[in-house]
């Protein structure tokens, strides 16, 4: 048992200091268990360096070591700086059917969310990113900015309507802020005017959700029936006879 005489901690930090090489994610992520208070100062100088790492697995090792010391805070900007680098620079969505390519950009984005270190236009940016877990990441968080800011709700969905955000927002909408939806009910109406047949279908399930008023909705769908998108016109007589069962 004498191996055990020096501070296993100690041991670790020594090490990774020395190398920070691409087998150590696993001892960078063990930081998160081994570093008590007194120990936190060198493991932020260890951490901010494997944030810098160009190293997918060693990022997401330095995150998982972050969130349980709780360093999220005296580490924000090099983790800004870190999902800046990723989100433009990092390796994205290939060919389909290849293998997607490790990306902590996802990862490094709800990281700043949940700690509200990023702004509304950030994920708005991040809503067009190439990768899906980032604008997926980045979609339900323009949901939850929405929820807490009812002035931006409405030029939100002039965007969506002129092609400038994804009409996925609108499912995202009216599936966790239903009462969102429900305030704007007039704007989210005119989205069906839309020429993008992806976002006019969008629209129709959103409206068949519950939260908006039925024989406004109806007489809306009611109007589009003559539209020469067989697609469009199939989820209309789909919406149009779910609503009638309600």
């Amino acid at each position: 048992m004498e191996i055990w005489q020096e501070d296993p901690t100690d041991m670790v930090l020594d090490r990774l200091g020395r190398n920070l090489t691409k087998d150590c994610a696993p001892l960078v992520k063990a930081l998160g268990e081994l570093c008590g208070e007194s120990s936190q100062p060198r493991a932020r100088i260890v951490l901010r360096s494997a944030l810098l790492s160009r190293d997918a697995d060693m990022v997401q090792a330095a995150l998982h070591a972050i969130e349980k010391l709780k360093l999220d805070g005296t580490l924000s900007k090099t983790i800004r700086d870190c999902y800046q680098w990723w989100l433009h620079e990092g390796p994205q969505d290939p060919i389909p059917g290849k293998i997607v390519p490790k990306n902590p950009a996802a990862s490094l984005l709800s990281l700043l969310i949940a700690n509200r270190q990023v702004s509304f236009e950030g994920v708005r940016e991040a809503a067009h990113a190439t990768r899906f877990d980032v604008r997926d990441t980045a979609i339900k968080a323009m949901g939850q900015f929405l929820s807490e800011a009812d002035e931006l709700v409405d030029p939100t969905l002039d965007d969506i309507r002129c092609g400038n955000l994804p009409c996925r927002l609108v499912t995202e909408l009216s599936r966790s802020y239903p009462v969102v939806c429900s305030r704007h009910f007039d704007n989210f109406l005119r989205l069906l005017d839309s020429d993008d047949r992806s976002l006019q279908i969008a629209c129709i399930w959103a409206l068949t959700a519950g939260w908006a008023e039925k024989s406004k909705v109806q007489a809306k769908l009611r109007s589009l029936l003559n539209t020469p998108d067989a697609g469009v016109r199939d989820a209309l007589v789909e919406a149009l006879r779910r609503l009638g069962e309600v």
